[in-house]
């Protein structure tokens, strides 16, 4: 694809880059962007890795979570510092800058090149690269085709583990309509890598907090509306509600 080789370019000669994504991060959106950051660090790049916000702690087992900078407006001077020495920035998950909330005036602001990695409806004009492809049901099986199609020696099971992640959370672990026959290849060769589908599916759906369970209840019997007929309903969280069972 064009855009790999443009991106190859970008990266022939060793470079400061800052890996983001979007506030309130998910298991595609954390996983792509530590897979990513990985994948560079192997290229001899040095990179960072900046969460516009706090990620939910379940996913804190992700290879390299321990080292994400989660950026703190009132105080971070490291993350803005990054930001504004960057060469590159590498917007995972996100096509709107808007979606970096208090980060977004550093980036925007930023003379480092940006390019975007995501799988939502068509990115802003920001970004001198676009890895972008809307058919894909997660940023993770881009970051797959990118990593496989430049240089797939540098896969390893670390990056797998983060990109399998991504994949089985944004399918709905496989279950969604976006998950196709590529899904399910880009998977196998996943698994070839050392992922072990049984593990990370515990670690993402089998563990559950004491809040996150009362949450649950309280949800069910207190904030759902069923619609007339029966056939669906929703439940409405206040942030209050939020507030008291310590949302992530």
């Amino acid at each position: 694809m064009e855009s790999f080789q443009h991106l190859a370019h970008l990266l022939a000669a060793p470079q400061r880059i800052v890996v983001t994504m979007h506030a309130r991060p998910d298991a595609d959106a954390l996983g792509t962007s530590l897979a990513v950051a990985s994948f560079l660090r192997k290229q001899h790049h040095h990179v960072s890795v900046i969460s516009p916000t706090p990620f939910p702690g379940f996913l804190r087992w992700l290879p390299g979570a321990a080292e994400v900078i989660t950026f703190d407006e009132s105080h971070d001077h490291q993350a803005i510092k990054l930001v504004e020495e960057a060469d590159l920035i590498f917007c995972v998950d996100l096509g709107s800058l808007g979606r970096l909330q208090a980060l977004r005036p550093a980036v925007a602001a930023s003379a480092a090149k940006k390019i975007i990695l995501d799988h939502h409806e068509k990115p802003e004009g920001f970004a001198v690269v676009q890895l972008w492809d809307a058919k894909m049901p997660a940023s993770a099986a881009i970051a797959f085709n990118w990593m496989k199609a430049t240089r797939p020696d540098l896969m390893d099971p670390d990056i797998a583990k983060c990109l399998y992640a991504g994949i089985l959370t944004d399918t709905g672990a496989f279950q969604h309509p976006n998950t196709t026959a590529e899904v399910h290849t880009i998977a196998a060769a996943l698994i070839e890598q050392g992922v072990v589908p049984s593990k990370i599916n515990q670690a993402i759906y089998g563990s559950q907090t004491l809040s996150r369970m009362r949450f649950m209840g309280f949800a069910l019997s207190k904030r759902l509306t069923l619609l007339p007929g029966g056939q669906a309903g929703y439940i409405a969280i206040s942030q209050a509600d939020r507030l008291r069972f310590n949302l992530q």
